[in-house]
């Protein structure tokens, strides 16, 4: 019962907004609470870097795949799969990522290309260009096209911020009148004053819906084994996941628990061209 109402929620809502508004609506983009884990880590950065702040590519020095799979609230046709390629080129960092969500009749894509470069040793920025789709059941494919910037700053030794604005001009979907994809602007700020521990929080700010805060952790307690949590606000979310470094790759294991749909496992794959084991 838990499963079918949190997809009724989440589908008829996001999917087929048409039927919740009679005015303009606005489709959201999407994310992972695990990924964003250790944003601005320059000790620990993956492929999944650039995911919230594409500035933050430029701490990545290697050739990066990365492969996320979470079941949301334990309900199939709600499984998001992320897959991106970080690959550094001198200054440069160029980042391509695919998210898709959903099943053949109703799902949606998201694929986009970052780029962050280094001004100075302690300043980055980045930019990004989206494509967003959706499909709903008995509907053809809508598009829409959108851009983010973003950069990150060095305050202090350990301490980064950083700053992004995502869709700023409200793009609108191709064939459906009136709906458009949300914008996005957030403020982080990092601290990792070691290459064992990285602590970051942020405060997240879209034009339709809540804002949020999200503060997150990520510890090497021994060699080779990593712990990462997190906890957001609107909605309450809150995360807790286990990782196994073993030279080349970085395996992870994870949960989220919502306060009303349970838990939404997953798993994310790292893989990195160059030996890590300490």
């Amino acid at each position: 019962m838990r499963s079918l109402l949190s997809l009724i929620i989440i589908i008829g809502g996001n999917l087929y907004p048409e039927v919740c508004a009679q005015q303009a609506v606005t489709r959201f983009y999407h994310s992972n609470l695990y990924s964003s884990v250790g944003l601005f880590s320059k000790h620990q950065p993956g492929s999944f870097a650039g995911n919230d702040n594409a500035a933050a590519l430029v701490n990545v020095s290697e050739p990066t795949i990365g492969l996320n799979v979470q079941k949301l609230f334990d309900v199939q046709q709600l499984k998001q799969v992320i897959i991106t390629t970080v690959l550094p080129v001198q200054q440069n960092v160029y980042a391509l990522t695919v998210y898709h969500q959903g099943v053949p009749e109703f799902n949606e894509t998201q694929a986009a290309l970052k780029y962050g470069m280094s001004l100075s040793e302690t300043t980055g920025i980045g930019a990004g260009l989206l494509v967003n789709t959706y499909k709903g059941s008995g509907m053809k494919r809508a598009y829409a096209y959108s851009f983010e910037l973003g950069i990150i700053q060095q305050l202090a030794k350990g301490i980064i911020s950083g700053v992004q604005v995502k869709n700023p001009v409200g793009s609108v979907f191709t064939g459906t009148g009136n709906e458009k994809m949300e914008s996005v602007y957030s403020i982080m700020l990092g601290y990792e004053p070691s290459e064992k521990f990285y602590s970051g929080m942020s405060y997240v700010w879209k034009s339709v819906q809540p804002h949020y805060f999200q503060w997150n952790l990520h510890y090497y307690p021994v060699e080779k084994i990593s712990i990462k949590g997190a906890i957001q606000s609107a909605p309450m979310n809150m995360l807790l996941g286990v990782g196994y470094q073993a030279g080349w790759f970085l395996l992870d294991v994870y949960t989220t628990y919502h306060t009303y749909l349970g838990l939404s496992p997953g798993v994310q794959f790292v893989y990195r061209f160059k030996n890590h084991t300490k």
